[in-house]
């Protein structure tokens, strides 16, 4: 297999050392961590990483506090008013006061469908959470396999380079002999420092990579990131029945469509205002001529219904009438767009695995038999140096396209397992 053990690092750590290294991946714990903060993950570990460490999946958990804030709130009762009155006359002989409570009762069950309006859109945010989770994990697995790409690029140039310096010593010492071409030795050279350049332009790549990882895995900027393990060879993805529940952004616009849905309702109930009843008790200071001054005691209720002639919500029942309708075709158009995602996916991997194995099992081999035979060839002057470098770079290109398959695979399969969601349903 020509990926090889690598270990990526953005602390200045040259990919030339990296093929000397053992992977030691442990998929089922979380990535260690020395005394200096630096971090070593396989790509099973990232998504934990995500989970537990990003600070925008971190801050954006606080939203659901937000929505169970506003659960709290909704659906209860106005306070009641205590209202007091007191007047007396310019003599302060005669006097009347009184105080009351008034309490707002809602009608059409409003509170229960504000409260029903809160409950499902806590649901959707709650989802939603699971949302940005994902595709932070989708972008952090996107860029550690292509770090681990780069890697195994680098890697094969690094091989390459060995060979070619063994052969820029054959020609040099045949040069020495008197045997070989100045201009030969000098192409060989040239050979070498193209190679040397495009490990380094490898290297520089690598490292941007890791500083956009970093970030994701909420890495310190002091601490190091190093990737270990390597891309395995493709193996074509099982046959899978879309199950469209399973993605949160599909449960996120279910619950968005619920809450616009029963927006209606409370629309339609918000136009009747509150009915307002109050009790009331007074005490009655006059003057009863003949008798003189009396005190009287009076309690009473008092009874407020607003009625609704001018102002029925027309204008917000409609607004919500449309809200439901956009979402209920959000709905339609995401299940339609997770099923063709799916579908897609799969059949990239399933084509890339394909490919991958006709390089491995036919054109890797044929192309390095042709070049150890070009390579004898030249040793016993059969042909030119030109030959020998032309056919050494048709072999380097296939075995590249090789590791392209490989990572080209790896990414279809990221948007495959963030097509079809996670193992567990989010709650």
């Amino acid at each position: 297999m020509l990926a090889c053990s690598i270990v990526a690092s953005d602390a200045g750590e040259s990919p030339g050392n990296s093929h000397n290294r053992q992977s030691n991946p442990d998929a089922s714990g979380a990535a260690s961590a020395s005394v200096n903060d630096d971090v070593v993950a396989s790509l099973d570990q990232i998504s934990a990483l995500v989970s537990q460490q990003n600070p925008r999946l971190r801050a954006a958990k606080f939203l659901v506090q937000e929505a169970e804030g506003r659960l709290l709130n909704s659906g209860r009762w106005k306070n009641p008013n205590l209202v007091g009155n007191f007047n007396t006359d310019p003599d302060g002989f005669e006097r009347q006061g009184g105080f009351g409570l008034n309490q707002a009762f809602p009608l059409a069950g409003r509170l229960r469908k504000e409260k029903a309006v809160s409950k499902s859109l806590l649901a959707a945010v709650q989802v939603e959470i699971a949302d940005v989770e994902q595709r932070l994990i989708s972008e952090a697995e996107t860029l550690a396999v292509q770090v681990l790409s780069i890697e195994a690029q680098a890697a094969l140039r690094l091989r390459q380079l060995t060979l070619a310096e063994e052969l820029s010593s054959f020609i040099s010492s045949l040069v020495k002999r008197g045997e070989g071409s100045a201009l030969d030795a000098g192409q060989s050279k040239l050979d070498e420092t193209q190679l040397e350049l495009d490990v380094h332009h490898l290297d520089h790549e690598g490292k941007q990579l890791l500083g956009r990882l970093k970030i994701l895995l909420g890495v310190k900027p002091e601490s190091q990131l190093r990737l270990q393990g390597t891309l395995p060879h493709p193996k074509p993805a099982k046959e899978y029945v879309v199950d469209v529940s399973r993605r949160p952004d599909y449960q996120a616009a279910v619950s968005r469509s619920r809450a616009a849905n029963q927006a209606i309702r409370l629309a339609r109930a918000s136009r009747w205002q509150d009915v307002t009843v109050g009790v009331f008790a007074n005490r009655m200071r006059e003057e009863d001529l003949p008798v003189g001054l009396q005190t009287e005691d009076r309690i009473g209720v008092q009874l407020s219904l607003p009625l609704p002639l001018w102002q029925r919500n027309r204008g917000e029942i409609v607004e919500k009438t449309a809200a439901a309708a956009r979402w209920e075709q959000t709905v339609l158009a995401l299940e339609n767009e997770i099923r063709n995602e799916v579908v897609a996916a799969r059949t990239v991997m399933n084509t890339l695995a394909g490919h991958a194995d006709e390089i491995r099992d036919e054109l890797l081999p044929e192309a390095k038999q042709h070049v150890a035979a070009i390579l004898d060839a030249y040793k016993n002057g059969l042909i030119d140096l030109q030959t020998v470098l032309r056919a050494r770079s048709q072999a380097v290109e296939i075995e590249s396209k090789y590791l392209l398959a490989i990572e080209d695979f790896h990414l279809a399969r990221v948007r495959y397992e963030t097509a079809i969601g996670p193992k567990e349903r989010a709650q």
